[in-house]
């Protein structure tokens, strides 16, 4: 579905918070009373008569109320009660959970509403990614564009597109700090796997920072773009985005899973689809070589322990398979020490030159401040892979 090119940016979204609020759903605490009464208890007691029984039955109804209040929300935060509340949800929001799809890809949408107007949500790196996108809610209702109102977010993986009005959307959460906090329930609807139904994945929000937060729910590939649910108020707190795998000091690899707060948007750039997709293109090439050299590296790190001095993959720049090629010839001629540097100097200053083989002007010459920092992210990349290849190298 091709969209015309944006003037209308969505509407300022609030002023980032000044403050963050960390807290269990169910802290712990000292119990008011040793051991529960329960009402026939508390009427069979010793009368006692004056103002000092008046005190006590009050405070044993209300410590009697707290547990019962506590019991209550014991049992709504349990994994049964949590299954059920998303369940719910996505019955109710079937119109509002979105699938997309496209000739290379697809990810996950959601329609919601703020101050009277209702957009469609997902990820930029999905429609960077997702050429021709078909957007289908779930119950296959159909999603009426605004032409010309589609909006990418400054500092956040964020992407909107306008409806036209006549429909309502999931409400999102304004009052952040007051209304969320760290274990609170959530849940992520999506296109899980790309394999265009939507399914549930119930979790917990474990981290909040000012532009992102992490949860404990196991997104896939195809849950980019799908909206985390706030389960206790029913508010979009967020986007799914990404996953990393961190290496913890133990020498073991811990899985984490990360979103776009909705609210901390300071910024939007109108979207003139032409030019994003065209900057979209330029940065993937870019991506493209520098998972290449990574290739290269781990080629040439481990070139000691093998016998047969050739390239060992297929690379897609030429530059690079050159570079490789002609090393690997120079090092069967070497026969001495001397022809061996000469022949890693050489091989270093072709790398040097296919990790900054575009120019500085096309870095600069971005429009939208998300290829931008997509650009330098692996512009930085780049650098320390060349560290590494100067380190193996010089052994």
């Amino acid at each position: 579905m091709a969209l015309a090119q944006s003037n209308n940016p969505p509407a300022a979204a609030p002023s980032p918070l000044t403050g963050l609020r960390y807290s269990t759903l169910n802290p712990s605490g000292t119990r008011m009373l040793d051991t529960p009464l329960n009402a026939t208890q508390a009427l069979s007691m010793n009368f006692r008569s004056g103002e000092g029984f008046i005190h006590e039955a009050i405070a044993m109804l209300l410590a009697l109320s707290l547990a019962t209040s506590n019991t209550v929300r014991s049992a709504e935060a349990g994994p049964a009660a949590q299954d059920e509340r998303g369940a719910s949800f996505l019955r109710e929001q079937q119109g509002n959970i979105v699938l997309i799809k496209g000739k290379a890809g697809a990810g996950s949408g959601f329609v919601f509403e703020r101050g009277g107007r209702i957009f469609l949500a997902s990820n930029a790196h999905v429609m960077a990614s997702v050429r021709s996108p078909t957007f289908t809610p779930v119950n296959r209702s159909v999603l009426k564009f605004k032409p010309g109102a589609a909006s990418v977010a400054v500092g956040h993986d964020i992407i909107l597109m306008e409806l036209q009005p006549g429909r309502n959307g999931i409400p999102v959460m304004e009052e952040f700090e007051a209304e969320v906090a760290v274990s609170d329930p959530i849940v992520v609807y999506g296109n899980t796997g790309g394999s265009d139904v939507a399914t549930a994945i119930n979790g917990r929000l474990i981290g909040i920072g000012p532009e992102r937060i992490e949860i404990d729910a196991e997104i896939e590939h195809g849950n980019s773009g799908s909206p985390i649910i706030h389960l206790r108020s029913g508010r979009a707190i967020g986007v799914a985005t990404y996953v990393t795998a961190d290496d913890l000091l133990s020498g073991e690899k811990k899985i984490r899973r990360f979103g776009y707060r909705l609210d901390t948007v300071k910024q939007w750039q109108p979207v003139e689809w032409a030019r994003f997709y065209s900057e979209a293109d330029t940065v993937e090439k870019y991506q493209d070589t520098t998972t290449e050299l990574k290739k290269a590296f781990l080629e040439l790190n481990g070139l000691n322990q093998r016998t047969n001095k050739v390239r060992l993959y297929a690379y897609e720049s030429p530059a690079l398979r050159q570079a490789l090629d002609s090393f690997y010839v120079r090092l069967d001629k070497v026969g001495s020490e001397q022809e061996a540097n000469r022949a890693i100097n050489n091989l270093l200053g072709s790398l040097r030159g296919v990790s900054q083989g575009d120019p500085l002007t096309v870095r600069l010459n971005f429009t939208y401040e998300y290829f931008r920092r997509q650009h330098a992210e692996s512009e930085s990349v780049r650098m320390e892979i060349m560290k590494l290849f100067v380190k193996i190298l010089q052994k």
